[in-house]
């Protein structure tokens, strides 16, 4: 829906317009275009960038890809996909990064499930004991936290173990 007296074509929408469309701020399709999920845009003679209605529509699928918690690179893979002729393989590909996910997914409540159950677990122990003074130096109610939040299944030790590198909190 472009306006020719403001000078652009018709059809083309100024990166401002397409922001305020799409719901994406300009620094975000700038770095959309820098990354290669937006295709190389037309420009004004000024240098302006100028987009399409099919840019919005893809921006529409790059919301819902994030919203889904695709990462920046499997989103570039898919619009890239989209861009090649025939479905079979943009579909195939969307299935395998969903059930990647769905399976990330799945990782992240057994873990979050366990947590919650040691969290319920420590704060009915710390509820149900008295006070009691304590000599000089921490409680000794959180001893031994991580043992029993991580499940007993190696693979998710490991996974729990590399997570708590990451962040730091390995004891």
């Amino acid at each position: 829906m472009g306006n020719s007296a403001k000078g652009h074509e018709p059809g083309l929408l100024t990166i401002g317009e397409v922001a305020r469309r799409s719901g994406f701020t300009v620094k975000a399709l700038r770095f959309y275009d820098r990354h290669g999920l937006l295709p190389p845009c037309r420009r004004r003679p000024s240098g302006y960038r100028l987009y399409s209605e099919s840019d919005l529509h893809r921006l529409e699928f790059i919301r819902q890809a994030k919203a889904l918690g695709l990462s920046l690179r499997a989103i570039r893979d898919l619009v890239a996909a989209a861009r090649v002729p025939g479905t079979a393989r943009f579909r195939l590909r969307l299935l395998r990064m969903l059930s990647e996910r769905i399976a990330q997914t799945t990782h992240q409540i057994t873990t979050l499930t366990a947590l919650r159950r040691e969290l319920e677990r420590r704060r009915r122990i710390l509820a149900s004991r008295q006070d009691e003074e304590r000599g000089p130096g921490y409680c000794t109610c959180l001893h031994n936290a991580t043992a029993r939040i991580v499940p007993d299944r190696p693979e998710i030790k490991a996974r729990w173990n590399r997570l708590q590198a990451k962040t730091g909190t390995i004891q």
